[in-house]
């Protein structure tokens, strides 16, 4: 409900964005939407936990208590809500992406002025639809079904208007004699398509809709040869724990430091728990435990000074502490460190009480603060010495996997394209109306997704981690931070679109078979080809050129891997003589071709929109109606099967432009890490 009520923030600010006069209006209500985003982004990166966590609990059962009759707004699991929230997130962003790259020209002024009423009408009431399904109060059931009514009027009233705009900028086109701009009419596309996505979402969310019952997959049982598999960097990680351990044991085992130390127990207690997987793991364990025990200590201190050994007035000091310490446990960034900061005056105030002595009040504070100071000093040794695991290289190990999954997805878009021209080109050699086919094609994003988020969680724990390792002695120049972080927003753009393709191309094949003999027709008539016709090759050279772009840049991050890294775990001690100058031509070479790429698709697209209007003005001059050429006028599914060509021709460009953003900031990473070009900035 938080990340809902955030998302609909958003959403009505880019509307404002988009109704704003001009640039400068935009940009203004653009940039408060970066707070919410990141509040928004914050929230989700815990929710697959949660999801593990809820499955023991009985949350059924307490709602059937609030609500014995089992009426809920939202009739969905926990799952379907996560993927509800998200597949909204993915639609708000992409508006925002158009708001981002709209020209504000004329014809979005035209756009503009005629969509004003009826979107901000869809804006409002979708407000109050969202208010309804969030509010912690029971709403009345009428006053949800008179709102929900609403909503759904907005919704045709709004696709109605667009479709009258669309029109009417065709007839004053015609008039003109002005062709209309491919950008234009495909960015406006992309905004309905994702406008109209989102109120199908709101609406198959709700109660309302019929619950379609979940098909359960069959889970995968891992076998035993498969958990006690020999891997190589498990192997090394299980011996790096048993050397750092058995090392820090000497001050519990040796009688010297034992003595010295008196509970050496809690250094090799303290050792033990900051072990992490990385490096920068270690070092975020370590931080955390170090502001946590030296608070700890200091309220200690105060509480051993002012109570002495008089329990009432321990306790009466402890519980605002505690009751504190609780409440900033709530925040994400201190949760760890607060744990802490409640055991250590617990430990060392408590622990003291059944032996207390005529010793300073202060001494045991300080010597829990000597000891965490040892301790961590030994863990930072031992982590980087013996066997070091670098976050940035798992870093770059996630990025190579995140973008092989990229390329993998492409794949099967354009499998996905494939089965759209095998139905066209069977439904072209048939001549009976009756024998025209419909294939059923799948969505091909949908077994990625939940990979991709998984992959994108973990690359930002591990860009948190790599900023706080000591990568002065590789990197010629300070870990690029910065760079991976845009890095990570390039790679979820990329899959964002790829999304929105998947999306739009599903939405076309939802079309009725009568609907898609009627575009053919309408096609055939006015730009000469059928749906897709002259994409086959164009379509299939993009996916070459995207495939060859993913598989050199994820050999940019394995050469630049750490050498410790290449000799330790995969055992291969060569430099980087791997990395050539024709590695460098062939990112040229990718970047010229996709660069043409998107020259060719907005070129077949404004040609396409010209051979239109050049059919439409022919009939007009013989005395035909416009509104009598155009089916989609008066047909909503036809009318949201070109919204969603559009948004597609649309979400191709974007993803070229995506590709070429994140190609240029891979290759400025490479620069950085391996040359000195800008070591003098």
């Amino acid at each position: 409900m938080y990340c809902l009520q955030h998302l609909q923030q958003i959403y009505t600010l880019i509307v404002q964005a988009y109704l704003s006069p001009d640039r400068t209006s935009a940009n203004v209500l653009l940039a408060q939407i970066s707070i919410a985003d990141d509040m928004i982004n914050e929230a989700m990166i815990p929710i697959q936990m949660r999801l593990f966590e809820v499955k023991v609990e009985p949350t059924r059962f307490f709602q059937w208590i609030k609500n014995p009759k089992g009426e809920w707004s939202i009739n969905r699991t926990l799952e379907e809500q996560v993927h509800f929230v998200r597949a909204l997130m993915l639609h708000i962003s992409s508006m925002k992406l158009m708001v981002k790259q709209a020209p504000f020209n004329d014809y979005h002024a035209y756009c503009r002025q005629d969509i004003e009423s009826s979107l901000s009408q869809l804006n409002s009431s979708q407000s109050i639809v969202i208010s309804h399904l969030t509010s912690a109060a029971n709403n009345s059931e009428d006053d949800f079904d008179v709102s929900l009514n609403n909503f759904q009027s907005s919704i045709q009233w709004f696709r109605w208007t667009y479709q009258r705009t669309r029109i009417r900028r065709i007839e004053d086109a015609l008039q003109s004699g002005i062709p209309i701009h491919s950008d234009n009419q495909a960015s406006h596309g992309f905004f309905v398509f994702q406008l109209n996505a989102i109120a199908q979402l709101l609406l198959d969310i709700i109660r309302t809709t019929k619950k379609k019952k979940p098909i359960k997959e069959k889970k995968k049982r891992r076998s035993c040869k498969e958990y006690f598999k020999m891997d190589w960097s498990r192997l090394l990680n299980a011996i790096k724990i048993t050397l750092i351990i058995g090392i820090s044991s000497i001050f519990v085992m040796v009688p010297v430091l034992a003595k010295t130390f008196e509970n050496g127990q809690f250094i090799l207690v303290t050792v033990c728990m900051t072990i992490g997987d990385t490096v920068g793991g270690t070092f975020t364990t370590m931080r955390i435990r170090l502001i946590g025990v030296v608070l700890g200590s200091m309220w200690a201190y105060i509480v051993s000074v002012t109570a002495l050994n008089n329990v009432v007035q321990i306790f009466g000091m402890l519980a605002p502490w505690i009751f504190g310490c609780g409440f900033l446990k709530l925040v994400p960034e201190w949760g760890p460190t607060v744990l802490v900061s409640i055991t250590t005056p617990m430990m060392i105030v408590l622990g003291r009480l059944p032996y207390y002595t005529g010793a300073p009040v202060d001494a045991s504070a300080v010597f829990r603060i000597e000891q965490i100071a040892v301790a961590l000093g030994l863990g930072v040794v031992l982590t980087i010495i013996i066997f070091p695991q670098f976050a940035i290289d798992l870093l770059k190990e996630n990025i190579q996997t995140t973008l092989q999954t990229c390329r993998q997805c492409v794949e099967s878009m354009d499998n996905s394209f494939q089965q759209v021209f095998r139905q066209n080109d069977k439904n072209e050699s048939s001549t009976n109306s009756d024998e025209q086919i419909d294939i059923e094609i799948k969505p091909f994003f949908d077994s990625y997704q939940n990979e991709f988020h998984r992959l994108m969680n973990t690359q930002q724990i591990l860009l948190g981690y790599a900023s706080l390792e000591p990568t002065f002695w590789w990197f010629k120049n300070d870990c690029p931070t910065a760079r991976y972080t845009l890095l990570a927003q390039q790679q979820s753009d990329m899959f964002r679109l790829l999304q929105n393709i998947d999306k739009a191309l599903l939405c076309i094949n939802e079309c009725s078979v009568e609907d898609r003999i009627r575009i053919g027709h309408l096609q055939e008539q006015t730009i000469g080809n059928r749906f897709f016709s002259n994409l086959r090759k164009p379509l299939a050279d993009l996916t070459r050129q995207l495939n060859n772009c993913l598989n050199l840049w994820s050999s940019y991050f394995t050469l630049t891997q750490t050498r410790c890294h290449r000799a330790i775990y995969k055992c291969n001690c060569s430099s980087l003589t791997n990395f050539n100058e024709s590695d460098l031509t062939k990112h040229e070479t990718y970047f010229v071709q996709l660069i043409q790429a998107i020259d060719y698709f907005k070129e077949q697209h404004q040609q396409s929109l010209n051979r239109m209007l050049e059919y439409f003005n022919g009939k007009i001059n013989d005395g035909d109606s416009l509104t009598m050429l155009d089916p989609h006028i008066n047909n909503h599914q036809i009318d949201s099967i070109l919204t969603a060509a559009t948004s597609m021709f649309y979400s191709q460009w974007q993803l070229i432009h995506a590709t070429l953003d994140l190609g240029t900031t891979i290759y400025t990473i490479l620069q950085l890490e391996t040359t000195d070009l800008y070591q003098a900035f």
